[in-house]
């Protein structure tokens, strides 16, 4: 319903195409199956479908000369994700 909203599979290409990012195929994310795009040293995303209209995008970017010391941080972050039952 967001204005601005993409589609995740758009979401990957405009990544490829715009950023020259490698779509870095797919992981295990908190129950599900994430897609990865990424930038060497420059920065990596990280797209969690939910439903069919809906997903969330975790993206981590930091300057060349401190991104491979803060992306252990990000990896820690992706691991310790858990979602919540909606309480009744």
């Amino acid at each position: 319903e967001q204005t601005t909203y993409q589609e995740m599979d758009a979401a990957i290409a405009r990544d490829v195409e715009w950023q020259g990012a490698t779509d870095g195929g797919s992981m295990p994310l908190a129950g599900g199956r994430a897609r990865i795009t990424f930038v060497p040293g420059d920065t990596r995303s990280v797209y969690l479908p939910r439903t069919k209209e809906s997903y969330y995008s975790f993206v981590y970017s930091a300057p060349a000369e401190s991104y491979e010391n803060y992306l252990p941080a990000f990896s820690r972050l992706l691991k310790s994700l858990r979602f919540a039952r909606a309480r009744r």
